[in-house]
């Protein structure tokens, strides 16, 4: 197999996706552990740290041609 060197978009999108989970997970994390400050949108603001979570791993597992 051949060597590619990686573009600059490529290591932009690797990193963007890496502060995408760290953002989602910490979203999470912040709104469970104190859920009575978020009120009634807490449950909507777990759900979208998840989904960002993810959104980050597809980021980073993502593979461009």
């Amino acid at each position: 197999m051949s060597k590619e060197r990686l573009s600059g978009l490529v290591i932009a999108q690797k990193i963007l996706g890496i502060i995408v989970v760290i953002i989602g997970i910490s979203m999470s994390y912040y709104t469970y552990n104190n859920m009575d400050a978020a009120g009634l949108g807490a449950n909507l603001f777990i759900a979208t740290g998840i989904a960002l979570a993810i959104l980050g791993l597809i980021l980073i597992i993502a593979r461009v041609k």
